[in-house]
């Protein structure tokens, strides 16, 4: 028999049914209904409801046990108690319990039939074996949650590989031991003395192809702006390399005289 933690308790109903009764009367007949809702019925043995309800007087049991009907059930060989209007609550919980369970099994099955579709280009959708003629028309197989998480995971590689390659081509600029600097044009070295006005651009470029010949493994880079670029900023928070040359040459001057 399935339980229920909690009874649905009509509080008119009981003040109503229960107005003549006495407080002990009332207290055996209330604790009746919680053991009969937690375990189906009540035994009709005294013993056994003295046990339960803790009665005082016999008349007072008397009186509450008359609100009850006595039954025999095929599961208990002796004659037991039951309460109609308890028995009635348990019916209708029991058919609100079995509605959301028919519920809940026809939310999964709309789940995990509906195809899913994991990505636009990738052609790839999760439709049930159950269905094989929408299988033979995405000509598509099922699949696992963890097969979407892969291919998730696999496009998501993709896309990322696809911007370097696109950043990597729009950057015309390039180094090798052979060419030195190629793509360097007027528009770059214009953008670098503004953003770097402390910074010789050809004794700084000339600096790199010395440290770049001599660390060949270093020179195998893709984006060659970026790394000018960090070069340049350094050189400048470290105070450039036009105001060492102007600045050492007077003294040098001065020193021959």
């Amino acid at each position: 028999m399935n339980k229920s933690p909690w009874i649905k308790l009509w509080v008119s109903d009981i003040v109503a049914s229960c107005s003549d009764m006495s407080a002990e009367t009332f207290g055996i007949h209330m604790r009746m209904i919680l053991y009969s809702w937690d375990r189906g019925y009540c035994p009709s043995d005294t013993k056994k409801l003295k046990a339960i309800t803790n009665f005082k007087h016999f008349r007072s049991l008397s009186e509450a046990v008359a609100r009850w009907k006595a039954v025999r059930i095929p599961s208990v060989s002796e004659v037991v108690l039951i309460h109609p209007r308890v028995e009635e609550e348990r019916q209708k919980m029991l058919e609100s319990s079995q509605k959301m369970t028919e519920r809940s099994q026809k939310a999964n099955e709309v789940r995990w039939k509906k195809p899913i579709l994991v990505g636009s280009h990738s052609g790839i959708l999760n439709s049930s074996l159950e269905d094989p003629m929408l299988d033979a028309i995405t000509n598509t197989v099922s699949i696992t949650p963890n097969t979407i998480q892969r291919e998730l995971i696999s496009l998501l590689a993709e896309s990322e590989k696809s911007v370097k390659k696109q950043a990597a081509k729009s950057d015309h600029i390039f180094w090798s031991v052979e060419t030195s600097w190629v793509g360097i044009n007027d528009i770059d070295r214009a953008g670098w003395n503004v953003a770097f006005p402390a910074v010789n651009i050809d004794q700084e470029l000339q600096k790199m192809t010395e440290w770049l010949t001599s660390n060949p493994t270093q020179a195998r880079k893709r984006l060659w702006r970026r790394f000018l670029t960090n070069w340049l900023s350094r050189s400048q928070e470290r105070g450039g390399t036009r105001q060492n040359v102007s600045t050492a040459f007077p003294r040098n001057l001065e020193s021959n005289f």
